[in-house]
């Protein structure tokens, strides 16, 4: 490379690229989204599975979960993916139980019963539906 040129990413047009002293790239690009959970309120979506739907585009969303004491998401097939990960508390399902600070996925075809024993606060990132079994 000669002398005094930078290195650019061959995958972005010139425009993307910017330039020093120039000021800004033209190129717009999305906003950061920041939600304050605490200014929504909780929808019970099951008896004891309150939620707050912090993001959602299409079939794809974040909430956040909060589950009763003696909560129970009856048996059901996850259609697309899911992601959780567990602030406080812990969720068990049919093959473990996922405690504070864990994380478990959901593939796509998953079928299980959720139970929370003492409840939980849980952000689940979720893509499609379920199905009841």
């Amino acid at each position: 490379m000669p002398r005094g040129r930078r290195s650019v990413h061959p995958h972005l047009s010139r425009s993307r690229r910017g330039r020093r002293g120039r000021g800004r790239s033209a190129v717009t690009t999305p906003a950061s989204l920041y939600v304050d959970p605490a200014s929504q309120s909780w929808v019970e979506r099951r008896p004891g599975v309150h939620w707050k739907t912090l993001w959602e585009e299409g079939d794809r969303r974040a909430v956040l979960i909060r589950y009763d004491a003696g909560a129970v998401i009856p048996r059901h097939r996850h259609l697309g993916d899911e992601q959780i990960w567990v602030l406080e508390g812990s969720v068990t399902d049919d093959t473990g139980t996922c405690p504070a600070g864990g994380y478990a996925r959901r593939p796509p075809g998953c079928l299980h019963t959720v139970t929370s024993d003492n409840g939980a606060l849980v952000v689940a990132l979720m893509s499609g539906s379920t199905e009841p079994c």
